[in-house]
C-alpha cells in the first residue's frame, strides 16, 4: 500500500520548475485511499495487506484531499501546481474488467483508448472522454481531475 505522505516525499524531491502529473486507477483515489476502514474483509489483489501498525497510523492521521498533501511551496518558492488524475472519487471503487481479452483498469483503459483517438486533447477533454466512455460500459464510478483551470486547458506534459 501506498499512502499520500510516501507520494509527498516523492514529489517533493522534484526540482520545482517540474511539472508532476499523477494517474491513479485505485479504489477511493479521490483522496489517496484516507478511509481505511474499507480494507476490512478486501484482499488486494496485487499488494499485501497492511500490517495492522501500519492501519492505525494511518487512521488516526487527518483526513486531507490527496492533492493537498503535494507541496505547494517549496523553501519559499512558488512550484507547479500538480496534475492528480483519480479514477474514482473518494467514496467510489475502481473498476477492473477485461476489455479485448486483457484485464485493466476501466479508468486506464479508457484513458489510453481517449489519448489514442486525440493525443493533443486537453486534459479536461480527455477527462470528458473518459468519463463518457465509463458511463458508457456502465461502469459508476467518477474520475476527478485536479489542477489549475489553465493547466485542465492545455494537453498532458504541458
Amino acid at each position: 500500500m501506498i499512502v499520500d505522505d510516501e507520494l509527498h516525499a516523492l514529489f517533493a524531491r522534484v526540482p520545482a520548475d517540474v511539472l508532476v502529473e499523477a494517474f491513479l486507477d485505485t479504489c477511493h483515489s479521490g483522496t489517496g485511499l484516507k478511509a481505511m476502514d474499507i480494507l476490512q474483509g478486501r484482499r488486494p489483489k496485487f499488494l499485501p495487506p497492511p500490517t495492522p501498525i501500519g492501519v492505525d497510523g494511518v487512521a488516526e492521521r487527518e483526513v486531507v484531499q490527496l492533492g493537498d498533501k503535494f507541496f505547494r511551496r517549496k523553501r519559499g518558492i512558488a512550484v507547479q501546481e500538480p496534475v492528480l488524475f483519480a479514477a474514482c472519487k473518494a467514496a467510489q471503487t475502481s473498476s477492473d474488467a477485461s476489455f479485448n481479452g486483457r484485464s485493466s483498469g476501466a479508468f486506464t483503459y479508457n484513458l489510453l483508448k481517449a489519448l489514442k483517438a486525440k493525443p493533443d486533447a486537453t486534459r479536461a477533454e480527455l477527462l470528458t472522454a473518459v468519463r463518457a466512455g465509463l458511463k458508457a460500459d456502465r461502469f459508476s464510478q467518477i474520475p476527478q481531475l485536479e489542477a489549475p483551470s489553465a493547466t485542465k486547458k492545455r494537453p498532458l506534459g504541458h
